[in-house]
């Protein structure tokens, strides 16, 4: 198994199932919603997680967009609906 498998397998692990959006992993968005308290932030998709329940038997959430922003130790969970702008396409990716 690759690198980017067993990568892959630890996100799905932790976040849920794959999914997809209008931006991609490795893209860079720029976002604000409540949980930021209005504040506008940037960061890099990590994972794109399908519409899934986010504890067995839940709610179905949306899909959701695991974001990193620059400077912070945790990834953010990002909904489209919160999405200001698409800024580019990380090289890293």
């Amino acid at each position: 198994m690759s690198n980017d498998e067993q990568e892959q397998q630890q996100l799905e692990a932790l976040y849920g199932p794959p999914g997809r959006g209008d931006y991609q992993r490795g893209e860079t968005i720029t976002f604000s919603s409540r949980d930021t308290g209005g504040k506008i932030l940037t960061g890099e998709i990590l994972y794109v997680r399908a519409p899934a329940p986010a504890v067995r038997g839940g709610p179905i959430h949306s899909t959701a967009y695991i974001t990193l922003v620059e400077d912070e130790t945790f990834p953010r969970i990002v909904y489209p609906a919160d999405v200001m702008v698409q800024r580019h396409k990380n090289s890293s990716s």
